[in-house]
């Protein structure tokens, strides 16, 4: 159980750094 919650907390993080660098992209585009 704690593997898999590292695991979703590992994939949660990620993706929240991408959206945060993509809307940052998107924003210095704009």
């Amino acid at each position: 159980m704690e593997a898999l919650a590292f695991l979703q907390n590992k994939f949660a993080v990620e993706r929240n750094f991408l959206y945060f660098k993509f809307s940052n992209l998107s924003y210095i585009n704009c």
